[in-house]
């Protein structure tokens, strides 16, 4: 910060023109001096602030003490996977908002947040990192005999926009924290899944779809089906310009509408979520969803997804 005290006390003398007696002009030097000392620092002070001081917590090194890049925090700017593609309307996405832990140590570069399920594990025996194989070894060993509660220890946040009949199935999974957009509250938006291909009823499977319908009347009737989403909403719209409320207009609103929540959850339940919604008999658009969360962790506990693959019939 720029001080006042560069002020030369002898230009401040030069400038009095009042004929005292020297003391006492010495004083009334001194006594003014000080004042517009005190007033310029201060001025000086909001011109130009100290730079704020680096929270310990929020950066635990000083640059200087760095040796490399290496900042110990996993950035999630991109994490953003689009899905359910296949559309004549919006796509919806799956965005990794937070995880836990977001702090790696550097000698756990090798778990990333598998160290937290390394650390949790070892809790019993009063140990915790020790080599990457043996590290390894015993995420393998956890989920080959389903000891589940250290993957609990991470956990996962995610932003989710995805049709409301797929946000229904996905509420089934109550082992998680939800928030969803509130059509009490907010206007909805006119955004819609219309797919492009549709299916048949299964053969095999009662709940599922079977093979592409390829018959043209068949899809016209469809795409009709599907614009009718977009003629509901503009009466949606209408009703509440006239002064319906919002909690009334809405409930004519189709399923295919898109919706948009927040679900956090640990990483055990979100394992148990994958490998339901990512299995074979799985509603092909939620299915898209799952198989994207599990990419966009893959990264970050690479070392459990490995033997989540390994040992599962799911794997993507």
């Amino acid at each position: 910060m720029l001080k006042a005290s560069v002020i030369s006390r002898k230009f401040f003398r030069n400038a009095m023109t009042v004929s005292l007696p020297k003391a006492q002009l010495n004083d009334l030097v001194d006594n003014q001096f000080q004042k517009i000392l005190g007033e310029a620092d201060r001025l000086a002070a909001d011109l130009w602030p100290d730079p704020p001081k680096p929270n310990p917590i929020l950066n635990p090194k000083q640059e200087s003490d760095r040796v490399d890049p290496w900042d110990q925090l996993i950035h999630l700017v991109d994490k953003i996977k689009y899905v359910n593609t296949d559309t004549y309307g919006t796509p919806g996405f799956v965005r990794l908002v937070d995880c836990m832990p977001r702090y790696i140590p550097k000698d756990c570069t090798h778990l990333m947040c598998d160290h937290a399920i390394v650390q949790a594990a070892r809790v019993s025996f009063n140990e915790g990192i020790k080599t990457p194989e043996k590290d390894k070894n015993l995420i393998d060993f956890l989920i080959k005999h389903k000891h589940t509660s250290p993957f609990e220890m991470v956990k996962f946040k995610f932003h989710i926009k995805c049709p409301i009949f797929v946000q229904r199935q996905w509420i089934r999974h109550r082992t998680a924290n939800v928030n969803e957009i509130s059509g009490r509250y907010s206007v909805m938006k006119g955004e819609f899944y219309c797919p492009r291909t549709i299916y048949d009823q299964g053969k095999l499977n009662k709940q599922m779809s079977g093979n592409e319908i390829t018959d043209q009347e068949t899809k016209y009737l469809f795409e009709e089906y599907m614009s009718n989403s977009y003629k509901q909403y503009n009466v949606y719209n209408n009703l509440i310009k006239k002064g319906v409320s919002r909690e009334i207009a809405r409930i004519g609103l189709p399923q295919n509408m898109y919706t948009e929540f927040y679900w956090s959850t640990d990483l055990h339940n979100l394992l148990n979520f994958i490998r339901l919604r990512s299995a074979p008999n799985a509603q092909s658009e939620i299915k898209e969803y799952s198989d994207a969360m599990k990419e966009l962790i893959t990264d970050l506990c690479p070392n459990t997804i490995e033997a989540y693959d390994k040992y599962s019939h799911t794997s993507s």
